[in-house]
């Protein structure tokens, strides 16, 4: 009797022994014993030989207390004496145990022997790239490290933004794609900045593809490789899926080494590395600020609150480290905005929730302002502006531009010199960059000047050291009512 399974319904059948005492004497749960005898699992290899021991033992002792040695021979057609029983159980366990192995083996090689699919359809490439391939990503339980060397730009071109329910990861994913600068737009930049907000999860870096402009390829590490044929207008019509191991390592190799440091456009990054660099500190040397602000604001703090947020902090990991930047940081910032040119980009509905909630993201680090501590704030706010013309605000009324406002889930930061994007979602989301680094003085340049533009827009009201105070005294009865009712909402919790 080869197979493992069978032997030992067997024998234990034959010995008349209960299910709960096998597993008791194998030292596993009866579910596991189930399995092996219905031939769906074996025992792992590092422990087969001991349990098949600790059995062999347990039946032998079984057979020949029940004075069953005779029938045993019969029912199993062979010949052995007393004292043999014990070792022959055990060798025809271990030889069963030891092909059914080499069956199993077999049976997954014979499974997993790669085959190239080709894909010619329009739909069997779209439900291959919208449904297989993205499922394959998310169920991995390694983390995946994805290179493509088409142009991202013309892709998002062609493929409408998903706004769907975004979903659950096993395992990080990193992405590595190309960009042509050659014939970026606003819109391109735009398309940009809805897919890192969507996929706010996954890492991506992006890089100049003018080194590997053509070879249109996916590859993903260890897994797959989508050979593309791509038409003039940047549409896939036909691709060719490798599952190879052998030749995605290749390929991966191959595709990889066209991936140079010195055409990284868009880096993603986190908080430890920005601060090694010193890029964080290094950044307000410069002046002239463009802030967007995706969730609070956290500039123009009064200096007693930097001790909340600090308790915060702590509550959330950071150490004596983070403490000591914080403090060095909010005394550059007062120093910085009380002569910098700066301006800032809120959301309307973003500064509204602000005033409900107080959630603010500071740094690394998220706080929820008390209502006193709002109040503060919004006097902080009102003194610095006074002691600085060249601070401006600027308002987006969302329900004038046609963006879907869950899509904003990243803070800009640039001064001209340096630009960085952060994640606010980071915060509730294990997956994906804090940070995204833009290296390319062009791609800066561009950003700067679409920002720029955006303060002629009719769904952005502008606010300057002058009008600000105007527009407290208007809706300042309304902003501390809000206050109000977000401390009577906190009581009654």
């Amino acid at each position: 009797m080869s197979n493992y399974g069978e032997l030992l319904k067997s024998l234990i059948k034959f010995t008349d022994m209960k299910m709960s005492s096998v597993a008791d004497i194998a030292g596993y749960d009866i579910s596991y014993i189930s399995k092996w005898c219905n031939k769906s699992k074996l025992p792992a290899s590092r422990v087969a030989g001991s349990v098949n021991r600790s059995l062999a033992r347990a039946f032998a002792d079984e057979i020949l207390e029940q004075n069953e040695l005779d029938s045993f021979c019969h029912e199993f057609s062979v010949t052995v004496r007393a004292e043999q029983l014990e070792t022959y159980i055990y060798t025809i366990l271990k030889s069963a145990f030891k092909n059914s192995m080499e069956y199993n083996n077999s049976q997954i090689k014979k499974a997993s022997v790669p085959n190239s699919r080709v894909l010619i359809s329009r739909y069997e490439i779209d439900d291959y790239m919208t449904r297989e391939l993205p499922a394959l990503l998310r169920s991995s339980q390694e983390p995946v490290d994805v290179l493509c060397t088409l142009d991202i730009c013309q892709i998002l071109q062609e493929t409408p933004m998903d706004y769907s329910q975004e979903v659950l990861l096993s395992s990080p994913i990193r992405v590595k794609i190309g960009i042509n600068t050659e014939n970026i737009s606003k819109s391109d930049y735009l398309a940009l900045y809805s897919l890192i907000n969507k996929y706010h999860y996954i890492s991506f870096d992006f890089y100049d593809n003018v080194n590997f402009r053509g070879q249109n390829l996916i590859v993903i590490k260890n897994q797959a490789a989508i050979l593309c044929s791509v038409d003039q207008t940047g549409k896939i019509t036909l691709a060719v899926v490798i599952t190879d191991p052998e030749k995605v390592d290749k390929l991966y190799e191959r595709t990889a080494a066209m991936f140079k440091i010195n055409h990284l456009l868009i880096m993603a990054t986190s908080s430890k590395e920005m601060m090694q660099t010193g890029y964080r500190s290094n950044f307000y040397a410069y002046g002239d600020f463009q802030m967007f602000l995706a969730r609070g604001c956290e500039f123009f703090l009064p200096p007693d609150i930097i001790d909340s947020i600090i308790k915060s902090s702590y509550e959330q990991g950071f150490d004596e480290y983070m403490e000591k930047f914080f403090r060095k940081l909010i005394v550059t910032w007062d120093d910085i905005f009380r002569k910098e040119k700066s301006d800032f980009y809120i959301l309307k509905s973003t500064l509204l929730k602000y005033i409900e909630d107080g959630e603010l993201y500071f740094t690394d680090v998220m706080h929820r302002m008390t209502v006193d501590e709002r109040k503060a704030h919004i006097a902080h706010v009102l003194k610095e502006y006074s002691q600085n013309e060249n601070l401006n605000f600027y308002i987006i009324d969302e329900e004038k531009i046609h963006f879907p406002t869950k899509l904003i889930n990243f803070s800009l930061f640039n001064n001209h010199k340096k630009l960085f994007l952060k994640n606010i979602n980071r915060f509730h989301c294990e997956y994906g960059p804090q940070f995204y680094s833009i290296l390319n003085e062009k791609i800066i340049a561009d950003i700067t000047k679409y920002m720029d533009e955006l303060k002629d827009y009719d769904s952005v009201t502008h606010y300057n050291a002058t009008s600000l105070p105007e527009f407290m005294d208007r809706y300042g009865g309304m902003v501390y009512k809000m206050l109000s009712l977000s401390e009577l909402n906190d009581f009654c919790l």
